[in-house]
């Protein structure tokens, strides 16, 4: 499937915009409809490049994906996959996940870069949470804290991110 979708978009390179919204992601992000959920958020378009069952492995091959579309913002959602593994190796998972976060940063110099933490209550999920918080601080890349399960959690948590900044007072208080 990654590399159909690969396929997909440099056939259809002419129509993209570059410049936009970019959600990379495993089987949660890729089962949203992403665009219909947030296009009223934000005045750009939202591409959700996101790959069912997507591990930390094939991030390699997305970087190429993801520096075509020159994306303004970058979501990252990786590691659902990794943490129904119990023996986890989160050092590696986390040196694959920065290497991904060089990569990407060398070839879209004006990204920022958003690490989604993973919304599972186990203890793997919350170590892993712990390392990417961290990785973002030690990157430069925003963390951002999922609360809830549901499909109306992810986007009101993730819609204040898809804003240009600064907002007005009245706005944000729409999201405290």
């Amino acid at each position: 499937k990654l590399e159909e979708k690969m396929k997909k978009i440099m056939e259809s390179k002419q129509n993209l915009k570059l410049g936009q919204i970019v959600f990379l992601g495993s089987t949660k992000l890729a089962n949203m409809d992403l665009y219909d959920y947030l296009r009223d958020t934000t005045s750009f378009s939202i591409y959700n490049e996101s790959v069912p069952k997507l591990k930390i492995e094939d991030l390699e091959k997305c970087v190429e994906m993801i520096s075509n579309l020159q994306p303004s913002k970058l979501f990252i959602s990786i590691g659902e996959e990794e943490i129904k593994n119990e023996k986890l190796d989160i050092d590696d998972f986390i040196s694959k996940y920065e290497w991904f976060l060089y990569k990407i940063n060398q070839k879209c110099k004006n990204c920022t870069l958003y690490i989604i933490s993973l919304n599972e209550e186990n203890d793997i999920a919350k170590k892993v949470n712990k390392r990417l918080q961290k990785l973002s601080e030690e990157c430069g890349c925003r963390f951002i804290k999922l609360i809830g399960n549901s499909i109306c959690d992810f986007i009101s948590t993730i819609k204040v991110y898809l804003r240009k900044f600064p907002i007005n007072f009245v706005e944000a208080m729409m999201y405290s």
